[in-house]
């Protein structure tokens, strides 16, 4: 760590200059650059930023999402535990289970942001459940970001354009990030590209 500082306050005039960032990437992959993105990427666009999350992995995308965003992120939890293999069927087909209570008027939101894991190549019922619940949406933008094992993500997207479609909202950007990457801590830059696609600082792109 006395080294990391040494190296910043020998740069300083390059950290303080945004033409620097890439330089500030490189020092540190996550905790000295943040700063910089959090206030880069600050806007008054409202954001709801929501999530459902089995293993962990999904949680940590969508909480360092949200910090790039800066909102805070809502978990989906279930009204009552099941079976994988329950949870797993239901997905596959389609359906939803209950959860509980959530913020699903979207009245005073600009954008709903939702990151969700993949299952049978779809979501899981309870990211179904919320989509049904919405309200006020209709003509508003939705991003979504889904975390899978190793396959599976365009399918997802697909299901979940479809629901929020009949919804009556937009899709109007989606990613994926994959389990090994999360572990491994590398997904940073990709959901900071991602962060400036939901602000209108960069082009659509999966």
């Amino acid at each position: 760590m006395g080294g990391l500082w040494q190296g910043i306050r020998r740069n300083k005039n390059q950290w303080w200059n945004p033409a620097s960032l890439q330089y500030v990437r490189v020092v540190s992959s996550r905790f000295i650059y943040l700063f910089y993105e959090r206030e880069h990427l600050m806007t008054d666009m409202r954001i709801l930023l929501v999530y459902y999350s089995w293993k962990g992995h999904t949680a940590k995308v969508a909480e360092h999402l949200a910090d790039l965003l800066h909102t805070e992120p809502v978990r989906i939890e279930p009204a009552a535990d099941s079976g994988m293999f329950k949870k797993a069927m239901k997905a596959l087909l389609g359906w939803c289970s209950p959860i509980k209570p959530v913020k699903e008027d979207l009245s005073d939101i600009d954008v709903l942001v939702i990151a969700s894991p993949v299952w049978a190549g779809k979501v899981p019922p309870y990211v179904n459940e919320y989509i049904s619940r919405l309200s006020m949406c209709e003509g508003k933008r939705c991003y979504v970001v889904v975390e899978m094992g190793g396959s599976g993500a365009e399918n997802a997207i697909r299901h979940l354009k479809g629901r929020l479609e009949n919804k009556g909202m937009k899709l109007a950007g989606s990613t994926w990030t994959i389990e090994k990457d999360v572990d491994a801590n590398i997904v940073y830059d990709h959901l900071i590209v991602f962060a400036e696609t939901i602000h209108g600082k960069k082009s659509v792109s999966s």
